[in-house]
């Protein structure tokens, strides 16, 4: 009975692992590993309707705090006001 040859090899023994990539004859090496190519810089992404939304609901909460805070400081220094002009009532 004749030998016959079988595909011995395993799909573990074709796939590139880590930084390992195929090369043009389908061997695994290894990536150069460069600061550049290590740590890459992430590109912002598109903004959501829904980032959207809330950068622009958070503007607004903003502004109004701000028109509030500035409406209570001008209220109570017109109160300090008045109140330091005001004879205070002598009491009986």
């Amino acid at each position: 009975m004749p030998m016959v040859q079988r595909n011995t090899s395993h799909w573990f023994d074709r796939q590139c692992w880590g930084p390992a990539t195929k090369n043009q004859r389908g061997n695994c090496h290894l990536a150069k590993l460069t600061k550049t190519s290590v740590f890459k810089a992430q590109g912002s992404k598109a903004e959501t309707p829904l980032d959207k939304t809330t950068r622009i609901v958070r503007k607004i909460v903003e502004e109004e705090a701000e028109q509030r805070q500035a409406k209570n400081d001008r209220l109570r220094n017109a109160r300090l006001e008045r109140e330091a002009n005001t004879p205070a009532k002598p009491s009986r």
